[in-house]
């Protein structure tokens, strides 16, 4: 009775919303669940795999390389330009920029990072886990946030379903009683 109620309740909502909302509605819904950049989570396994290959004395360009050869292709297309760049001989900082990474993406945070540490002559290895000890306290927030904002969406369910039923059951037959003959 109660997801019978919910339905209904939704079904109302969405008829009663204006067209172009529900075309906007309807295509954000379509736009999350395609995720064309990285999050926090992903772009630290990126960096983990990167700082494993630098520990072991690669440079930052045959870093990108491997990473590129053994990661899917949604995540070594990102990579895959600077990756090209810096084979040609360009500077890590000039290989950053000429990515088309949003600089305020993790992964392209990340890879600035990398660049000033590249050419400042920093270790790899030591910035690459500052980085990825980094990006994984951001995903942790990240999740910590929508953890708290669930219990705002999980009481939805309550006032929409449950108030009205206990309305019905327990507050409408005692007016009947006291308002009937």
């Amino acid at each position: 009775m109660t997801s019978m109620l919910w339905a209904g309740v939704a079904w109302a909502i969405w008829v009663w919303l204006p067209p172009a909302l529900r075309r906007r509605v309807a295509t954000g819904l379509r736009r999350s669940r395609a995720r064309p950049a990285l999050r926090a989570c992903e772009a630290s396994d990126l960096i983990d795999l990167l700082a494993l290959s630098a520990r072991r004395g690669a440079s930052l360009g045959e870093s990108l390389g491997r990473c590129v050869r053994f990661s899917p292709p949604e995540r070594s297309e990102l990579l895959a330009p600077v990756e090209r760049a810096l084979a040609l001989g360009t500077s890590a900082t000039d290989a950053v920029r000429l990515a088309a990474i949003d600089p305020a993406t993790p992964l392209g945070l990340a890879l600035d990072a990398l660049a000033d540490a590249a050419a400042s002559g920093r270790p790899l290895a030591a910035e690459l886990d500052r980085i990825g000890a980094d990006l994984r306290r951001l995903d942790s927030q990240e999740l910590t946030a929508r953890a708290r904002r669930l219990s705002v969406w999980l009481s939805g369910p309550l006032v929409m379903c449950h108030l009205p039923a206990f309305a019905l059951v327990a507050v409408v037959p005692s007016l009947l009683a006291v308002l009937g003959p």
